[in-house]
């Protein structure tokens, strides 16, 4: 028992260690939501300004606002989430996370107007299984979208691969919350197992760490607040004295750091937009969206015609 405890203690300061020097701390934590707020509208405004420049002749475009945009964002994150269940065998949940932490990543360096999320997500979920080593070709990833959409989809997610890793500037490693919370269950049995059995919280933090998914709670926190928060939802007497007994003078800013982690989950809104309304915006993104990116624009065809052709003549 005491070489499994000594052994948990070292891989949970091995793993806190490794998030400490890790880019997803340098590059992809942020002190607030105001700063990700600013963020998203400095790529918003970035867009509709090089949108007006490269086609003056289009004044009159109604954008998408901020909100817009991560209306679709969200929206694409639940369906992501619904395409994860449907592999057979289902896919980890460091899967799962992975391929939201890179959908929410790209959408702050990118514009949906100019890379919509209806085309980008399932790029997303494929990069996620590979890092993840959740090994699939890509013809039997496609394999659980209608037949007559995979070779379409199967063309475009290799075509967008190094886009997706240019804009995540080749961070590609996630620290999820779920290795942390594995640890601390292990941690939790050994020093305190007269409190409670942690293994009937699983469907309670499970489901929470579901829910996290969906806020912008992982682009705030530390993995292992994360998870600890998510077991603090599940019994919040347990682990408060978990916390009390071995955390010292660091207890009070953790258990505050996780209270604010519980308030932003639990106090998450429900996405209500109805399928008529992601409709309406995607009809919207139509008429804003970049013409150059868009594989039924004009523009885009021609462009490939003239590259296409440039290549012939070279051979």
């Amino acid at each position: 028992m005491y070489a499994v405890h000594v052994g948990q203690e070292q891989n949970e300061e091995k793993s806190t260690k490794m998030f400490h020097t890790s880019t997803q701390r340098k590059h992809w934590t942020f002190a607030s939501e105001n700063e990700l707020m600013n963020i998203r509208q400095e790529v918003n405004s970035a867009y509709r300004k090089r949108f007006c420049e490269n086609f003056p002749a289009k004044k009159d475009v109604d954008f998408l606002t901020v909100e817009e945009g991560m209306k679709l964002i969200e929206y694409y994150q639940i369906v992501l989430i619904e395409v994860c269940d449907k592999f057979q065998p289902p896919v980890s949940n460091a899967v799962t996370a992975t391929a939201v932490a890179y959908l929410k990543r790209f959408y702050l360096r990118t514009s949906v107007m100019d890379h919509p999320p209806k085309e980008m997500f399932l790029v997303c979920l494929y990069m996620a299984c590979k890092v993840e080593e959740h090994n699939l070709s890509v013809d039997r990833f496609v394999e659980i979208l209608p037949v007559d959409r995979r070779e379409k989809t199967k063309d475009f997610i290799l075509a967008h691969e190094l886009l997706l890793m240019q804009r995540l500037n080749f961070h590609l490693t996630v620290h999820n919350p779920y290795r942390p919370m594995e640890g601390f269950i292990i941690d939790f049995k050994t020093r305190c197992p007269k409190l409670a059995d942690p293994e009937r919280w699983r469907p309670a933090v499970e489901e929470f760490l579901r829910k996290a998914l969906m806020t912008d709670i992982s682009l705030l926190f530390p993995p292992s607040q994360i998870a600890l928060a998510a077991l603090f939802s599940a019994s919040r007497r347990s682990i408060t004295s978990y916390i009390s007994a071995n955390l010292g003078e660091h207890q009070q800013h953790v258990l505050s750091q996780i209270e604010n982690i519980v308030t932003v989950v639990n106090g998450h809104a429900k996405s209500t937009e109805s399928k008529d309304q992601i409709k309406s915006l995607e009809q919207k993104l139509k008429a804003c969206r970049n013409p150059e990116n868009n594989p039924d624009s004009k523009l885009f065809k021609k462009k490939r015609a003239d590259r296409d052709k440039a290549m012939d003549e070279s051979m």
